[in-house]
């Protein structure tokens, strides 16, 4: 049986559950992996825009945090992203 592509949420639903990915991941997609009970990384394909992440997430509501650090994305007081290598 050949995978499907999913959305980036359905392939982070299943490994959040503990299921074998059923589907691909979306394209431009590398690797999703759990770290540990509450945190999924996400691997793209491609570098990450780091002014269009943050301008996208305060759009969204949430806030976003810069220092001498990578920007981090907040919600609620608890960081929910933030990038090592951002462009």
């Amino acid at each position: 049986m050949k995978k499907r592509r999913g959305t980036l949420l359905d392939a982070i639903s299943d490994i959040f559950v503990g299921k074998t990915p059923i589907f691909k991941p979306p394209l431009g997609v590398e690797k999703i992996e759990k770290i540990d009970s509450d945190i999924v990384r996400i691997q793209f394909v491609d570098d990450i825009d780091c002014d269009l992440l943050c301008k996208e997430a305060i759009k969204e509501g949430y806030t976003v945090k810069r220092g001498w650090f990578t920007p981090r994305i907040i919600w609620d007081g608890t960081i929910i992203g933030w990038e090592a290598n951002l462009t």
